[in-house]
């Protein structure tokens, strides 16, 4: 991490678990999906038919003309100015993009990395171009007070959706040990849903 200040290698280093934290999380609650389903189907079969029936549509619903809407009707696209880029993050940006891009070193070894940079440089993750650079031995310089604010905001936004995910059914469920914990679950997502028992 070359020369940067402790508070700023702090910074990245937080930035650097919670992005480990957030795949540990969403991993846990993609994987039971299949497993909650089963659950209920076993348990409630005629709650889980209703459940299903509810939000799903039949084929032909979803080919009906009448619920595609009407080009008046749907809604108009915002014109949203562009915000304007941090002057660390497009300067780091442009490194990375020196060093990884297909046409800069001829090949698509890192192709990966140029597009994972891409995406941070769109979302103004500048704590995400950091842990790019530092893995490919990008000299990072002392950023100015607004980057390290940047940065900050950064953590707060994946602090932010990981709290969100740790409210939902499928982390509940992905974190349950009894029968009990997952009957209660399910009996949950039924009552909102207003299907009844």
């Amino acid at each position: 991490m070359y020369n940067m200040s402790k508070k700023f290698q702090k910074l990245i280093l937080q930035y650097a678990y919670l992005e480990l934290e957030q795949e540990e999380i969403d991993e846990a609650c993609n994987s039971v999906e299949t497993e909650m389903r089963e659950y209920m189907k076993k348990n409630y079969p005629e709650q889980f038919k209703n459940l299903w029936k509810e939000n799903t549509k039949t084929p032909d619903e979803q080919n009906n003309p009448e619920s595609i809407p009407e080009e008046s009707e749907a809604p108009e696209e915002e014109t949203r100015q562009p915000i304007p880029k941090n002057k660390d993050l497009k300067k780091l940006y442009r490194k990375i993009a020196e060093k990884t891009h297909p046409d800069k070193v001829g090949s698509n070894q890192y192709v990966t990395i140029f597009s994972d940079s891409a995406a941070a440089y769109a979302t103004n993750d500048l704590a995400k171009l950091m842990q790019i650079a530092g893995g490919i031995n990008i000299e990072i310089i002392e950023l100015s007070p607004e980057s390290i604010k940047l940065v900050e905001n950064n953590i707060k936004e994946i602090a932010e959706a990981i709290y969100h995910k740790k409210q939902t059914t499928a982390w509940a469920w992905s974190q349950s040990t009894t029968g009990e914990e997952k009957d209660r679950i399910v009996k949950n997502i039924l009552s909102s849903q207003g299907i009844s028992l």
